[in-house]
C-alpha cells in the first residue's frame, strides 16, 4: 500500500484522518480501529461488505475474480450492444469524453480489475497530468487481480481500495472526477451511490458512467426479468438522467449502443 492514499480517505467509524501506519494494517487514532493493508490494498471493510446482491456476491468466487476482464469484460460490450465494441474503443470514448479532466485525485467506482482506473492513469501520465487515481471495489478477490494488472502495466498512480459505493470513505467535496465502468446496474441500492458520489465530487466535477438500459424486446426483457433476481436493475434512459438529477448531476453528453448506454454527467456549480 502507497501510504499517499492515507490523506484521501477517512476512518468509516468516525470519519477521522489520523492514521498511523504499523507492519500490515493501518491504525485510527482517533478511534482505535484497524485496517488491514496487504497486497497493495488498504481494506476499510474488516467485517466485509454490507451492501451486497446475489449478483455482487459472485465476484467474491475466485474463479470469477480470475477471469472478469480477460473472459467477460473483453467480450460483453460486443454481445449486449450487438455489434464488435472492444475494450480498446470502449477506453478511447472514455479519454475522450474525459479529455477535459485535468489534474488531481479520480476515482475509478467499483472497478473490478481497475480498467479504467489504468486508462486514467496511462492518459495523464501521456499528457504530463499530476494525476492520482483511487480503485475502489468491495471485492478483495478483484482488488488482488486488479493490483497484478497494475503492477504489469507498472503505473505507480493507482491506489488499491477495499470499500462500497453506498458509503464512500472520502470528506464531502474532494474528488476531482468519478469514473464507473458497467456497475451501476448491480449496485444494491443505487440512489445510495449516486448520492455519495455527488457528496464526495467538487463542483463541476464530471461523472462517467458505462451501465446498461432496459431493453425494447420482450425476449430480452424477460432475460432481465431473471437478472433483476439476483439483484441487477435496468432502466430507461430518462430514468438514469433523473436518478443522476435529483442528485445534482446534469447530463452533458451521451451514446447509446444497444442497451449499453455511456453518459458523462457534470456536478452542479452552486
Amino acid at each position: 500500500m502507497d501510504e499517499k492514499i492515507l490523506q484521501w480517505v477517512v476512518c468509516p467509524q468516525c470519519a477521522e484522518r489520523q492514521w498511523k501506519i504499523e507492519r500490515e494494517s493501518v491504525l485510527c487514532t482517533a478511534c482505535g480501529c484497524q485496517y488491514r493493508a496487504q497486497h497493495d490494498i488498504l481494506n476499510l471493510l474488516p467485517g466485509g461488505p454490507h451492501f451486497l446482491t446475489s449478483a455482487q456476491r459472485t465476484n467474491f468466487i475466485l474463479p470469477v475474480a480470475w477471469g472478469y476482464e480477460d473472459f467477460w469484460r473483453r467480450r460483453s460490450l460486443s454481445l449486449l450492444s450487438g455489434q464488435p465494441f472492444t475494450l480498446e474503443r470502449e477506453l478511447v470514448l472514455l479519454d475522450t469524453w474525459m479529455a477535459e479532466a485535468g489534474p488531481g485525485v479520480f476515482l475509478d467506482l467499483a472497478c473490478s480489475h481497475g480498467l479504467y482506473a489504468r486508462s486514467l492513469a496511462r492518459s495523464a501520465a501521456l499528457r504530463h497530468l499530476d494525476r492520482e487515481v483511487i480503485a475502489l471495489d468491495s471485492s478483495p478477490l478483484m482488488l488482488q487481480q486488479a493490483a497484478g494488472k497494475i503492477r504489469h502495466a507498472n503505473l505507480t498512480t493507482i491506489h488499491l481500495l477495499c470499500a462500497e459505493g453506498e458509503s464512500l470513505p472520502f470528506p464531502a467535496s474532494t474528488l476531482d472526477g468519478i469514473v464507473c465502468g458497467g456497475s451501476l446496474n448491480e449496485f444494491k441500492i443505487a440512489d445510495m451511490v449516486v448520492a455519495e458520489a455527488v457528496r464526495v465530487l467538487k463542483p463541476g466535477a464530471p461523472f462517467f458512467s458505462m451501465h446498461l438500459l432496459q431493453s425494447e424486446s420482450s425476449w430480452a426483457r424477460r432475460l432481465q426479468g431473471v437478472a433483476r433476481q439476483g439483484g441487477i436493475e435496468f432502466w430507461d434512459a430518462a430514468s438514469v438522467q433523473a436518478l443522476f438529477a435529483r442528485h445534482g448531476l446534469h447530463l452533458e453528453r451521451h451514446a447509446q449502443f444497444g442497451i449499453v448506454q455511456f453518459a458523462l454527467f457534470r456536478k452542479e456549480v452552486r
